[in-house]
């Protein structure tokens, strides 16, 4: 009898398995046509990481109030569009930054219906240095698309569009993002910890908190950016608990919002009030990452 159950559920997981794993390349088809942004769009505003945006609504309503937010790999505005409707009441700036055209085009569309003046759109991809150039290793309409280092894949240079990489540090210096940095999120396909050192004079003149998705797969770059941000005094980690696709049902991508803040920062009193279901600290980085 045992044996039987133990079956039926180790097929049943085997199904479940499969099923997500189609609807997650359904996803991937649907994002890689830009007919269908509109719609990724409605879909991603109402079920991609609303309890991350919860926990935003709270500290731009507070701590965050008058500065400036940066958020890199904006995709399609679903995080960027909706900061800048809270921040206008609050007078901040939101910079959306994107290394793929036709995500930054579908945003201005967004901007311009709700009259976002102050949402500011950078082609760009982030890194940890302004010298690097990469290439896209997707379809070029893909809101979703990667980009790898040019020396590390030569080969996509004949069917791949190129962009050269900047730095946090380098925008900020050269005044293509202005105003006391308040927040820095990042979902960056990878690239956290080379972004992250990208932002340490930014880091270290404003103390902004700091939003960065991780994924399981990449946990010991997450250890390296944990230790990173530890000897800058970055001491306060927290964990949104929710999945980052609403296509991936089984949670196999396993990706989380890290929240660091500064051991001086005014918002370490908003988030540690926020309720435990919404936001976890993250204790033992290394198992949970």
């Amino acid at each position: 009898m045992l044996c039987f159950v133990a079956a039926a559920i180790g097929n049943f997981l085997q199904i479940a398995s499969k099923m997500s794993e189609k609807l997650q390349n359904l996803g991937d088809a649907m994002v890689s046509t830009q007919a269908l942004h509109p719609n990724i769009y409605k879909l991603s505003m109402k079920y991609h990481e609303q309890t991350l945006s919860q926990v935003l609504t709270v500290l731009q309503s507070g701590c965050l109030a008058g500065t400036t937010i940066v958020t890199a790999g904006a995709w399609l505005g679903e995080s960027a569009v909706p900061l800048a409707q809270r921040g206008l009441a609050t007078g901040q700036r939101v910079y959306a930054i994107d290394p793929t055209k036709s995500n930054l085009e579908f945003i201005e569309l967004q901007k311009q219906k709700h009259s976002l003046e102050n949402l500011h759109l950078v082609h760009s991809l982030l890194s940890d240095s302004a010298t690097q150039r990469f290439w896209t290793n997707r379809r070029a309409g893909s809101p979703a698309a990667r980009f790898v280092p040019s020396d590390a894949e030569p080969e996509l240079a004949s069917n791949a569009s190129a962009v050269q990489s900047t730095t946090v540090d380098l925008m900020v210096r050269e005044g293509t993002v202005v105003g006391h940095v308040g927040l820095l999120h990042f979902d960056v396909e990878g690239m956290e910890f080379e972004v992250v050192r990208g932002s340490l004079r930014t880091l270290h003149t404003f103390s902004p908190v700091l939003v960065v998705e991780s994924m399981k797969d990449d946990a010991e770059k997450h250890l390296k950016l944990h230790k990173l941000l530890r000897d800058r005094n970055y001491t306060a980690s927290w964990k949104v608990q929710e999945k980052c696709a609403f296509l991936d049902v089984l949670d196999k991508k396993h990706c989380r919002n890290h929240i660091y803040l500064h051991s001086s920062s005014p918002c370490l009193k908003s988030v540690s009030a926020l309720p435990t279901f919404i936001l976890a600290p993250t204790g033992s980085v290394a198992s949970e990452a």
